[in-house]
């Protein structure tokens, strides 16, 4: 199973949810959960419930490739916007916050350097409350960016997923059915 479809299985997205990839390339992983809500809501009722989807992404072609890929796939309501999530997040604001989502999927860049520990140290917007990342990677930055308890006053993700694409057979091996998914995601979220 690809780990698009697996992160899509995983959160099992419910009507009128949100779904936000804070670096969502050519957009793949919103794409495909919300195809996995038009699977399992096939009727024409439950499709106008489907999830908004929001990403944002650092490279300007990628980021074209996204927005055409939303058009293409008929999720024009879909929210994605160009820019570094780290420096400059797009779905916040001064004085509110930022904008909390109901599931949050993401496949980062690993092992980034261009951060430094005074950067995250000093994030006005106080999104890494659990330790400053080193300097050698940015790994932590990103389940700090957003993992639910960075966001103390929103009701917690059902389930924030965070997968490399070469745990992809050893997670889908572990998986044997949707129910024991959405059961082992609660498990794994809780552990964040």
């Amino acid at each position: 199973m690809e780990v698009g479809a697996l992160i899509a299985e995983l959160i099992d997205p419910e009507p009128y949810s949100t779904i936000y990839d804070p670096t969502c390339g050519s957009g793949g992983l919103l794409i495909k959960a919300s195809m996995r809500y038009e699977q399992r809501h096939p009727d024409l009722e439950e499709r106008g419930k489907k999830p908004r989807l929001y990403g944002q992404e650092l490279n300007p072609a990628t980021f074209a490739i996204a927005k055409m890929n939303m058009f293409l796939h008929d999720y024009i309501n879909a929210h994605i916007a160009l820019g570094d999530t780290f420096t400059r997040p797009e779905f916040g604001s001064e004085g509110a916050g930022l904008q909390r989502f109901r599931y949050v999927v993401a496949n980062p860049m690993w092992n980034q350097k261009q951060y430094k520990e005074d950067f995250f140290a000093n994030d006005k917007w106080g999104r890494f409350t659990f330790g400053t990342p080193p300097n050698s990677s940015a790994d932590w930055g990103w389940a700090s960016t957003s993992s639910p308890p960075s966001r103390p006053t929103a009701a917690p993700p059902s389930c924030w997923i965070r997968a490399p694409s070469r745990a992809a057979p050893a997670l889908a091996a572990r998986i044997k059915s949707a129910t024991s998914a959405r059961r082992w995601s609660r498990r794994w979220s809780r552990r964040m």
